[in-house]
Parts: structure tokens; C-alpha cells; sequence
């Protein structure tokens, strides 16, 4: 499992970095530069902390697994899969408080966007008025 997670994350996170190399570009090349800002700033900085993030959320996704399936008892697991038996009380509150955190960070995601959006909408119309000629 953790050979496999790493090999997704390292798809993903390359995939991820990619489609921002793409995006910068586009957004360089559609929105007029300050002339405050510099154009040499180097992107290393940036992709290693999201080669870090990538790592570390691979491996706890990995061993995750692994953790559950250790502290199993073969017994306890053979009598809830009896018919009529339920799930343990653990693993619905893992099953739950998993759901919980997935719906706060889509909730945060979709407001990160809006904010993203919003502001960059604003600037265009801030970038669009001062270039236009006085009458």
C-alpha cells in the first residue's frame, strides 16, 4: 500500500505541478506585470514544499492502512462478518470523523476558490481602468 500511494502521489503532485507551470503562464502572459515586481523569481522554493506535502500525505495515506490491519483481531473480525453483526463503534467513528474532514476541506476548497476568483476579477476591472485615457 505504501508503494502505491507514493506512486499515485508522485503522479498527482506531477500532474499538479505541471497544470500550475501551465496556469502561471497563461495568467503571466493575459494579465499586464507592475513594473514593481520582479520577473526572475525562481519557482524552486515552491516545488519543494510541494514535493514535501506530496510526500508526507503519501506516506500517511500508506501506512494508514497498514495501522488499521495491525491492531485487528482475526477472531473479532470474523464474527462481524456474520450475518446481523455491525460495524464496531471504532470504525464508524473513523468512518465519520473521515467524512466530517472531507466535507470541511471541500467547504474550504470552494471558498478559496471564490475568494480566488473574485480577487482576480477585481483586479482585472482595477488593471482595465487605470489603462484606459483620460477625456
Amino acid at each position: 500500500m505504501l508503494v502505491e500511494s507514493l506512486m499515485l502521489a508522485t503522479a498527482g503532485g506531477g500532474a499538479g505541478a505541471l497544470a500550475g507551470v501551465w496556469l502561471g503562464r497563461w495568467v503571466r502572459e493575459r494579465v499586464p506585470r507592475p513594473p514593481t515586481t520582479r520577473a526572475d523569481h525562481s519557482r524552486w522554493p515552491g516545488l519543494a514544499v510541494h514535493v514535501g506535502g506530496l510526500r508526507i500525505s503519501a506516506v500517511l495515506v500508506g501506512i494508514a492502512p497498514a495501522v488499521f490491519a495491525s491492531r485487528a483481531d482475526l477472531n473479532d473480525a470474523m464474527r462481524q462478518r456474520a450475518p446481523g453483526r455491525s460495524v464496531s463503534r471504532g470504525h464508524r467513528r473513523a468512518r465519520s470523523s473521515l467524512v466530517a474532514i472531507e466535507v470541511a476541506l471541500g467547504v474550504v476548497l470552494l471558498f478559496g476558490a471564490g475568494l480566488f476568483v473574485s480577487s482576480f476579477v477585481c483586479f482585472r476591472r482595477s488593471r482595465a481602468d487605470s489603462m484606459r485615457p483620460a477625456r
